[in-house]
Parts: C-alpha cells; structure tokens; sequence
C-alpha cells in the first residue's frame, strides 16, 4: 500500500472520452494520485452482457481463477504486467461495460473499486463506493454517493488556463463580450434536428449582431458532415464569428477555453456530459433542445430537472426564446457546485486507508 498522499489508480475505461472524463474528474482530485488507463475493448452486445451478467450474479464476489481467465480474454499479458507494476491502490471505471472489467480487477488484485453511474445487471453492492449521478436513480446504500452533477475534469483553474493558451493562439482576450456555443449531435433517445440546429443559429446570429457579441463555435464528432457545411457556408465568414471548429475535421477540443474566456455558454442539450462540464467550469448554461421535448423525458429528464430546480441551468426548445435568455445569462456564482465531489474523495480516501491488502502477484 502506498502512503496516503501517494495513491495510485488503475482507470478502466471502454475509450470514450465521456465515461474517461468521469474517471478522471475524480482521480484528478485526489490528493498525490497518479493514474493508469487500462482500455479493454469491450463493446456492448450479447457476449459482453453475458460476461456483465455473470459477473453481476456473484455480486462481485469472483473467484480470481475465474477473474483472471476473463481478464486473459480482454488483456495481453504485457498490459497485465504492466498493471501489476504499477501497483494500484484502487480501481475506478464509469458505465457498464467497464464495470464489469473493474470488478475482474478488483477479484485479482485484491484492492477497494469505485464505480461511476448505474451499470445495469451488477448490484452497486459489489463496489466499494459508487458515485450515482441523480438521474441515475440511486438506491439508498452505505457506499452510494449521489452526485448533482455528472463528475467530469472541468474546474474554474482549468478553464482559466485553457483560455489563456486560446487567446495566445487566436488573439482572443478575456474581457471580450464571447458566447460559447458547443453543438452536440445525436443521441440515445435524443434526434438530432438539423433544421432546428439552423434555426437555433440563426436566432443566436441575430442576436449578436444586435447586441455586439463575438461568437466561439465548435461541433462535436456527432454532429455530422451535412450540418458542419451548412453551418461553415452560412457564418465562416460572418463577422460575429470569432471562431468556429467542425469537429468533424479537426480533432481539438476547445470547450474549456470557451468556458474560460466567454463566461457564457449555449448547449445544445443532447450531451449532460457538455452541459456538466459548464457547470463545473463556473457557468449557467443556456441549454437548447434541439430535439424539441427529448430533454424532458426518461434520465435525462431527471438530470435537466434537477439543474433546472436548482438554478443550475436555463433550458429553452424555442429558438424565439434564445434572445431573451440569453440577455440575462450570467457566469454562475453560487459557488459549491464541484464542492460536491468533495464528499467522493473524502469516502475514497477512507476506503484506501483503510486497506484491503492485495494480491497483485495472482495475475502474473
């Protein structure tokens, strides 16, 4: 076991940035904590359900033989070694997939596992802490923490510092009158209305044209093609334009430095993942359903409520509404808001100092 404020943290992860960006928004607030990435591969389907709902029948009780065969199934023996090596103190993962794999981990290895969101067919009881956002649903258990917001990287000092490196690069001063603008895509239970996207635009356009602001737009890598090129023919080169990235072509991720520098933010609200990210930045974001009702329904209706009830955000589907809101959007100041996974660490240090002795030499 490594000192106290020396943690090291084995992240599982199925490679998407989202899920990665809960993991890390935790770890990276834990003090002295260095982390290792392990991405498995796993994809949903029939054969990765039943190894999750096997797992899910021993609730988390796996015997290491058996653990160790699985993980042989989705993981050279270098990376393995490499693991070993590293010598972890804890185990974190977010969604179902890498649920599974951290419990096969945590069979092995033998050293306390964090979960993030409510992975189907496991019981939260096989971790030994996990952090539920709100919408998640979470039963009321002694290693269940329940979060406002989904976890994720952003903090104020972040987005401070990625605008800084923006405005050396593109001439762009904090002080300015900026709005962010990020533009997901389609989502699970959440169409993507690229006549609405437009029309979204166009009110946003008008608006700042009308009250001198510059606009900052990127897409996301769901945008798609069709919308990036109407999007590019109509404002490439509008004056108000002070920057636009189509994700579909270029790779960089400027969301932080919008944050940062603009002090507002128009999300379309198919990613909670985006809209979390603002929040945690300072922001209250300006939240628009493209969709037209999707927001409102199932999880993410959980998720937009709640903000919504907590002042957190303003969540508009008219695109006659966005002048209007967006005259009175201000850069949040309620403060507390990342002060929440204060609590997470707090209960992540109990469980590491209290130990669970490993057995790291099991998987070599």
């Amino acid at each position: 076991m490594n000192p106290p404020d020396k943690i090291n943290v084995l992240i599982v992860s199925d490679g998407k940035p989202g899920h990665q960006n809960q993991s890390l928004g935790i770890v990276e607030r834990l003090p002295g904590a260095k982390a290792q990435l392990f991405t498995h591969g796993l994809k949903e389907g029939l054969r990765e359900g039943l190894l999750r709902w096997g797992v899910g029948r021993t609730r988390g009780n796996i015997k290491p033989d058996i653990a160790k065969r699985k993980l042989m199934e989705i993981a050279t023996v270098d990376e393995l070694k490499e693991i070993v090596r590293f010598a972890p103190d804890l185990i974190i993962s977010a969604g179902s997939t890498s649920a599974t794999v951290n419990l096969l981990f945590k069979s092995i290895l033998g050293i306390p596992s964090v979960c993030i969101m409510r992975p189907s067919l496991i019981p939260l009881s096989a971790f030994d802490l996990a952090i539920i956002p709100a919408h998640d649903a979470a039963p009321d258990l002694p290693n269940v923490v329940r979060t406002v917001i989904t976890p994720n990287r952003a903090l104020p000092e972040m987005a401070s510092k990625e605008a800084e490196e923006f405005a050396t690069r593109t001439g762009h001063k904090k002080g300015g009158k900026y709005l962010g603008i990020i533009i997901g895509g389609k989502a699970k239970g959440m169409p993507f209305e690229s006549r609405r996207c437009i029309h979204m635009l166009e009110a946003v356009y008008w608006w700042a044209r009308e009250n001198d602001i510059i606009l900052l737009l990127t897409t996301s890598r769901r945008t798609g093609s069709g919308v990036e090129s109407e999007i590019e023919k109509r404002w490439d080169e509008d004056p108000v334009t002070g920057y636009m990235l189509l994700a579909g072509r270029d790779t960089e991720n400027p969301t932080y430095a919008f944050h940062g520098l603009s002090g507002r933010a128009l999300i379309t609200a198919d990613s909670m993942s985006m809209v979390s990210e603002a929040i945690y930045a300072g922001l209250k974001p300006v939240v628009y359903d493209i969709s037209a009702g999707g927001a409102r329904k199932g999880k993410r209706g959980r998720f937009y409520d709640g903000l919504i009830d907590a002042g957190y955000i303003d969540l508009i589907d008219k695109a006659e509404d966005i002048p209007r809101t967006l005259n009175r959007a201000k850069p949040f100041s309620g403060g507390g808001v990342p002060d929440e996974l204060k609590e997470c660490v707090r209960r992540i240090m109990k469980i590491v100092e209290g130990g669970v002795m490993k057995s790291s030499d099991s998987v070599q």
